[in-house]
């Protein structure tokens, strides 16, 4: 998004709350085309053996998201799902890639994310959705879009 609004790119296919973000702020987008869903491969990662077996498990725990991004949406669709509130929890703001270390090293109790990063964290990092985009309705659709100028 940021490369869109300051004209280093002309096209971006992001997911679906980024620019919706992005307008609120300000920026002037045009919506060129939508795409499917991504629903299965976005949720809230957490790591088998962890003891967090139900969403109601994230009481009190430390959870990894970005804000602006879908994963934000995620986490509050979750919390919503099991009666939890942000306060509940710890909420982590952070992008993907410090994300991805902090959920690697144990240092976050969940992370709410997507494909590809949900693959990778299953197939290196021993991870498991504890929910995902179907369950909790967080459906992430896939825009493509470019920066308006008048």
């Amino acid at each position: 998004m940021q490369a869109l609004a300051s004209g280093k790119i002309d096209y971006a296919r992001v997911g679906d709350t980024p620019p919706v973000s992005a307008l609120a702020s300000g920026t002037k987008l045009t919506y060129i085309a939508e795409g499917g869903t991504k629903a299965s491969g976005s949720g809230v990662l957490v790591k088998k053996g962890s003891g967090i077996n139900s969403i109601s498990d994230l009481k009190g725990k430390t959870i990894a998201y970005t804000v602006g991004t879908s994963s934000q949406y995620m986490v509050l669709k979750t919390l919503k799902l099991a009666g939890l509130k942000t306060s509940d929890v710890k909420l982590e703001n952070m992008d993907s890639a410090a994300a991805a270390v902090a959920f690697a090293k144990g240092k976050v109790d969940a992370w709410a994310i997507w494909d590809p990063y949900v693959a990778k964290a299953e197939l290196t990092e021993s991870a498991k959705l504890l929910v995902n985009g179907k369950e909790n309705k967080a459906v992430n659709k896939q825009l493509l879009q470019k920066e308006y100028k008048s």
